[in-house]
């Protein structure tokens, strides 16, 4: 079938762990991300990833129980420890400072393996005559330099070309490092709201004023009601709720076509369409990192944050039942959307 989706390793694990997610009405994704540690990253190069790796990162954190959010390549811990690779015909083998074989398998914890994470590179082409020659980044300087081609003359993709394969510090050898956790007087849902926005790059405009909460496009606004509004219908857990809505149609902001834009766009879409299906999924995800992302600030304010997760997960399993052609690879784009908006808004 042409133009058929075809996930590929990273992509079907995150949809088979969403899909179990929603049948059993579990909303693990709920439990990837903790304060301060939105985005997985690499221990060695401080590196963190985004999109589609961030989200499938955490997943496998919460499917192996691990508590660190810092991930490592193999190679990368025989470098931390000191060692040497060396080529023994065929193979490679790690050495000592003094030369003695060191055993590589001692890296990883027994019966651990390693979770893949997608490789993007920046191929480079020469367009003539409507035909495509790839050429490398050097090739194409080294051309326009010397006037034979103009800039015009070439075109650029993002291409995923392989994986990486990393191991969760709990997973291996290497010390974890201590994360520390903020001190001081917890925040309510006004403050932990007013500090993100603060953070946002940027922010679009933001008016509490009574108003259903909603997000207009054409004018770059988010329109939020009173918490007390929240708190009159909810004495108990009123201010959770209004947060997590705010958050909510914060997601929505980010993907205007000043930010995150993406390809459904935002300033058509029609109630109730596929489109908007898909908005609100992405959405909500974002709400969810976010959430998460202030979760032991928010978590004060009342032992509630599970009924929000379960409101949540009704929430999206009802926009993932509305979209219509082929579900899963709508599912993979409005995640790395998602993870991209939350990053955006976060200043990442």
């Amino acid at each position: 079938m042409k133009n058929e989706f075809k996930p590929n390793m990273v992509e079907q694990a995150t949809i088979d762990f969403f899909e179990d997610c929603l049948e059993n009405n579990d909303a693990k994704w709920t439990k990837m991300w903790k304060e301060t540690q939105v985005f997985a990253k690499n221990h060695q190069s401080g590196y963190v990833y985004n999109g589609l790796n961030a989200f499938s990162l955490g997943m496998r954190a919460v499917m192996g129980g691990y508590t660190s959010n810092e991930w490592i390549t193999y190679n990368q811990i025989g470098k931390k420890l000191g060692l040497t690779k060396v080529r023994m015909g065929k193979y490679w083998r790690w050495e000592t400072k003094d030369g003695k074989k060191y055993d590589g398998d001692k890296f990883i914890v027994e019966g651990q393996k390693a979770s893949p994470v997608e490789h993007w590179s920046m191929n480079y082409y020469l367009v003539t005559d409507k035909k495509w020659k790839r050429v490398k980044l050097e090739e194409m300087k080294r051309l326009i330099e010397s006037g034979t081609n103009e800039r015009a003359d070439f075109r650029s993709r993002l291409i995923m070309d392989g994986y990486h394969w990393l191991y969760n510090l709990d997973q291996t050898i290497i010390d974890a490092p201590k994360v520390s956790k903020k001190k001081g007087r917890k925040k309510s849902a006004e403050k932990i709201f007013d500090d993100m926005m603060k953070g946002y790059k940027n922010p679009p405009k933001c008016l509490i004023n009574g108003h259903n909460p909603c997000y207009i496009p054409s004018k770059d606004t988010i329109l939020l009601a009173h918490i007390s509004q929240f708190l009159e219908i909810d004495e108990k857990y009123g201010d959770l709720h209004w947060l997590s809505t705010g958050f909510h149609e914060t997601g929505h902001s980010a993907g205007h076509k000043t930010r995150i834009y993406s390809e459904e766009g935002m300033e058509c879409i029609s109630k109730g369409s596929h489109n908007y299906a898909i908005e609100e999924f992405k959405a909500e995800m974002v709400a969810c990192m976010l959430m998460g992302h202030y979760g032991e600030e928010c978590r004060f304010i009342m032992k509630g944050k599970e009924l929000t997760d379960l409101q949540s997960q009704a929430y999206i399993s009802g926009w993932s039942k509305a979209l219509n052609g082929d579900k899963k690879k709508h599912l993979v784009s409005a995640i790395r959307q998602a993870v991209k908006r939350t990053a955006h808004i976060l200043g990442a």
